[in-house]
């Protein structure tokens, strides 16, 4: 019922993989990414980069739930309490980081991949809310 047109679940698994595709790029970047690039982005200070290698990891863990997730035939309420969880934490982190001007050494591409995240994470956090109605549960 996944790839019917008739699957109640075709705009969650859509998100799903939005997500997943976005962390599988950022868990990449993170752990493949050279300490000099990661410096010259000021992603890590000067002399510690384990903390950016081990947010790769954990971008990588969320887009393996993420697409696994998406491919399930019916998507379990603890899945979806778990994405709302994640994006809604990773937004506010994000959102609460702007406002306390902690990107504001970014230039313009960078501040839109930061837009980019935040509206993918927000879309992420309020997408399957509809999804915990009784209605889709039954399923």
């Amino acid at each position: 019922m996944a790839y019917t047109l008739g699957d109640p679940f075709r705009g969650l698994r859509t998100i799903f993989r939005i997500c997943g595709a976005a962390s599988l790029l950022a868990g990449l970047a993170f752990l493949l990414l050279s300490a000099d690039n990661l410096r010259l982005w000021q992603l890590t200070p000067p002399a510690v980069i384990w903390p950016v290698r081990l947010l790769g990891a954990g971008f990588l863990a969320l887009a393996i739930f993420y697409l696994l997730t998406a491919r399930e035939t019916t998507i379990p309420a603890s899945a979806l309490v778990t994405a709302i969880a994640i994006n809604s934490l990773s937004a506010l982190i994000l959102i609460f980081a702007y406002f306390g001007g902690e990107f504001a050494g970014l230039d313009w591409p960078g501040l839109v991949l930061l837009v980019l995240t935040v509206l993918v994470t927000l879309i992420g956090a309020v997408t399957p809310l509809r999804y915990l109605r009784a209605e889709y549960r039954e399923m």
